[in-house]
């Protein structure tokens, strides 16, 4: 990745072309000279249901915790996969010695659906932190931070 790179934003959405002005109609092809293509990409659930996994990408942190075995992954997120029924998604992105990127969904022991997520977070130790919520944006009490550990 490079750092202060163009990647598109307005004219790219992930590695699609998109037009702002027309959001549902995206065009087939676009100029992308000059752009860095992203490192990962999924389906939006609004545009592809079929295998989605969610509708906005909450950016995250790279992990640089105790636990070694997540050393390096970058943890991230998308905000839910509906705009109907709160749906939160966490995701590990990993580096691969080929240098390609892979996506892992994250499980939360004890939850069934995850909260929207609506950031992350991390502390001087390097302990990620999800910030979420049961509505759509931050109200009060509706409000939970989250540390993202391991399940064992």
């Amino acid at each position: 990745m490079t750092r202060g790179g163009n990647f598109g934003w307005r004219k790219m959405e992930a590695d699609k072309c998109f037009d702002y002005v027309n959001p549902n109609d995206h065009p087939a092809t676009c100029d992308k000279t000059g752009l860095t293509d992203p490192i990962l990409v999924y389906n939006n659930c609004t545009k592809k249901p079929q295998g989605c996994l969610g509708i906005s990408v909450t950016g995250g942190y790279v992990y640089r915790g105790s636990h070694q075995a997540w050393a390096g992954k970058y943890i991230f997120g998308d905000w839910s996969k509906s705009f109907a029924a709160m749906d939160g998604q966490i995701f590990f992105g990993s580096k691969g010695a080929d240098g390609k990127w892979t996506l892992e969904k994250a499980v939360a022991s004890g939850m069934a659906t995850l909260p929207y997520m609506l950031a992350f977070a991390q502390d001087e130790r390097g302990d990620v932190y999800a910030l979420t919520s049961i509505s759509t944006g931050p109200v009060g009490g509706h409000d939970k931070i989250y540390r993202i550990v391991p399940a064992d």
